[in-house]
C-alpha cells in the first residue's frame, strides 16, 4: 500500500530554492531521526497508560507526518491522540499494534522517493 501522498511532497518541492541543498531531503532526514523516537515513546507510554505523553507525542508526530504526505499514519495518530485524551487504554493499545510497522513503511517509502529524485 502506498503510504505517501506525493502531492504533499510536490508542494514542499515548490519551496526549493535553486542551487540550495534539497529542502525535502533535509526535512525527511529530520523526520527519519525524530519519528522512530516518537513512535517508541508512544508505545512505551501506552504500555504504562501515560495518556498525556501519548496525546502530546501523537499530536506532534501527526503534524509532521501529514506535512510529508503520510496521511494514513497521520490519521492513526489523530485517533490515538483522541483515545489518549479519553484515557481509553484498550483503543490506544489497539492503535499501537501496527504503528511501528506503518511508520517503518512510511520511512522506507520516503527514502525511496528521495533516492529516485537524486
Amino acid at each position: 500500500m502506498q503510504q505517501i501522498d506525493t502531492t504533499a511532497l510536490d508542494a514542499l518541492n515548490t519551496l526549493q530554492q535553486p542551487g540550495k541543498p534539497s529542502l525535502l531531503a533535509r526535512i525527511v532526514d529530520v523526520y527519519k531521526v525524530d519519528a522512530p523516537v516518537a513512535i517508541d515513546n508512544i508505545i512505551d507510554a501506552v504500555a504504562i497508560d501515560d495518556f498525556e505523553t501519548v496525546a502530546q507525542t501523537a499530536h506532534s508526530l501527526k503534524s509532521s507526518s501529514a506535512y510529508l504526505g503520510a496521511n494514513a499514519l497521520a490519521q492513526r495518530l489523530i485517533e490515538l491522540e483522541v483515545a489518549a485524551k479519553a484515557s481509553d487504554s484498550a483503543v490506544c493499545k489497539k492503535l499501537c499494534e501496527e504503528l511501528k510497522d506503518q511508520s517503518v513503511s512510511v520511512l522506507n517509502e520516503l527514502q525511496m522517493i528521495l533516492e529516485k529524485a537524486a
